[in-house]
């Protein structure tokens, strides 16, 4: 079944466990379900369903990829595969998760047409597969009309 989360009914039992979800339509068999639960601060938590899956982080080592890291860590995936140009944030944070989920960084700038082919031999050969791609990678170069070079257009979208 398809869930929606809805508002929480007012005759609701005090089980912090309780999802407050109700079914909608039939779900796709080829598509993850997504669930919602309170936890004992009743604060809802989703549960992606990617307790298997291998997973790439592009950018991992500070922002949004480390932060969709540590979430894709909490979800308990099955790896974790963080690349960055930043050796030593990766280091971090690769240490960092490390103790909750199998992780391999590979230290790598997207700018460098063989990086990809290195990033996805690296996660077959550490987990046999890849399930999914998270594109986290970005540059905060900057350049307006007047300053902007072929240079600078280039490195933001190599």
């Amino acid at each position: 079944m398809f869930y929606s989360l809805m508002p929480e009914p007012a005759d609701a039992p005090e089980n912090p466990g309780t999802a407050f979800l109700t079914p909608t339509r039939a779900f796709p068999e080829s598509a993850t379900a997504v669930t919602m639960a309170r936890d004992r601060e009743g604060i809802a938590e989703m549960d992606l369903g990617l307790g298997r899956k291998v997973v790439i982080v592009t950018g991992a080592a500070s922002g949004i990829g480390a932060a969709i890291a540590r979430m894709l860590s909490d979800e308990g995936v099955g790896g974790l595969v963080l690349t960055d140009r930043d050796a030593t944030g990766l280091h971090r944070i690769g240490q960092e998760l490390s103790v909750a989920s199998p992780v391999e960084t590979v230290v790598a700038d997207l700018s460098d047409s063989l990086a990809p082919s290195a990033i996805a031999s690296a996660a077959t050969s550490s987990f046999g597969r890849i399930d999914g791609l998270v594109n986290a990678a970005g540059l905060t170069t900057r350049g307006s009309f007047e300053t902007g070079t072929a240079e600078i257009w280039d490195s933001l979208f190599a």
